[in-house]
């Protein structure tokens, strides 16, 4: 696979947070501008300041950070796997996204 094959954007990965804080929390009103705030890019790296996005829009954090990262993984292995290749790993504070080097495509 070409080096584009895995590649990680920024609005793909709001676009799924949104619809997951859209289900998670169906009262809450968002946009993806809203959640990119909370992107933060580092090389080809992501993180989503989770705990830091609860706190500001009063939600649970412990319960929002572990039903995002929940969720990422569910759609890792239904949709992401076959074109994009990262990890997704979490702490107190952030989701991080990582992307991993296949070969020397």
């Amino acid at each position: 696979m070409d080096r584009r094959d895995y590649i990680l954007t920024i609005d793909e990965l709001a676009l799924q947070i949104h619809r997951i804080l859209k289900d998670i929390c169906q009262s809450l009103i968002i946009s993806g501008d809203d959640i990119r705030r909370f992107l933060k890019e580092k090389n080809s790296d992501f993180q989503f300041l989770a705990r830091r996005f609860a706190v500001e829009y009063k939600l649970d954090a412990d319960m929002i950070v572990e039903n995002i990262y929940l969720e990422l993984m569910v759609e890792y292995e239904k949709n992401w796997h076959d074109r994009v290749f990262f990890r997704i790993l979490r702490d107190d504070e952030k989701i991080s996204f990582s992307r991993i080097e296949k070969g020397n495509k």
